[in-house]
């Protein structure tokens, strides 16, 4: 009844929530041992059919029926069905994590299918980008905020991406990188390492090393023992024991005869050959003397 008394409801339910006078909104009620929801006018916005309803976060429901699970939103309109055998939390994209059949998928909160339940592992989201690694019959993709497939399913193993901004990828032996849009840098001439900075891929081939373009094309011979990053743009690179210079077209432009070879900075680095150190310019140019 209301404030004056009035019946709003006949005595037909099993329990009935108590609302205060300026109360909005929706409360459980029970009903032959069902749950459904009512408004403050005594209105069944949501039919007593639901073994459980709880709070899945401020303006959406979760629904149990014989251990299956739905959602419904603050009006009690039905978001999704009781279809699922479970559903996870709101994810930072928006996104929800559901199983069904022991498959796992993903929907929106208002419902529709992002990704189909038909995978056996989902990753998590990688940064602002929400891309994540999905698994389907022992094989790993990728996909994008949306669901849309970057990657098919197809890699024996795909990890996406660390702090440095790429992941790891592998295919009938051979091993590569990925990036977060899905571009795929996979060879069976040789690994790539990484991506620096500067777009720049890394190589690697019996233990030494070289550069790639973003083109998947080689910039140096796979020639390199090994390698520094890139500063000021030139990067450091040992070839036979002895240290020179490359610039970012792969051009070497300081001869492989030092001994050690600092990065540059401020256009000056600090070299060695046999006892003696000092500094060169970007041309190869001593700026100091030896000391």
């Amino acid at each position: 009844m209301d404030a004056t008394g009035k019946v709003l409801k006949p005595f037909e339910f099993d329990r009935l929530p108590s609302f205060y006078i300026d109360e909005t909104g929706l409360q459980q009620f029970k009903k032959d041992g069902k749950y459904g929801f009512m408004n403050n006018k005594g209105t069944v916005v949501l039919s007593a059919n639901y073994d459980d309803i709880d709070t899945f976060n401020e303006d959406t429901y979760e629904l149990r029926n014989d251990n299956l699970y739905g959602l419904a939103d603050a009006a009690g309109k039905i978001i999704t069905p009781v279809t699922y055998d479970f559903i996870g939390s709101r994810d930072e994209q928006g996104l929800i994590e559901v199983e069904k059949n022991q498959k796992l998928g993903l929907i929106n909160i208002q419902g529709k299918v992002v990704l189909a339940a038909e995978y056996d592992e989902l990753g998590s989201p990688y940064n602002e980008s929400g891309v994540r690694e999905i698994k389907k019959n022992d094989k790993y993709g990728l996909i994008d905020r949306q669901g849309n497939i970057l990657i098919q399913p197809e890699y024996e193993a795909l990890f996406c991406c660390s702090s440095n901004g790429f992941g790891f990828i592998a295919k009938d032996g051979y091993e590569g990188i990925v990036d977060p849009s899905g571009e795929i840098y996979l060879s069976e001439d040789y690994t790539y390492l990484g991506i620096l900075p500067n777009g720049l891929l890394v190589v690697e081939h019996n233990g030494l090393q070289g550069f790639a373009n973003k083109e998947k094309q080689l910039i140096t011979a796979i020639e390199y023992k090994d390698i520094s990053l890139f500063s000021d743009g030139l990067s450091a690179v040992k070839k036979e024991e002895k240290w020179g210079y490359i610039d970012t077209s792969g051009k070497l432009v300081i001869q492989n005869i030092y001994d050690k070879a600092e990065d540059f900075h401020d256009g000056v680095a600090a070299v060695k050959k046999g006892d003696q150190t000092w500094f060169i310019d970007k041309r190869g140019r001593k700026v100091s003397p030896p000391r």
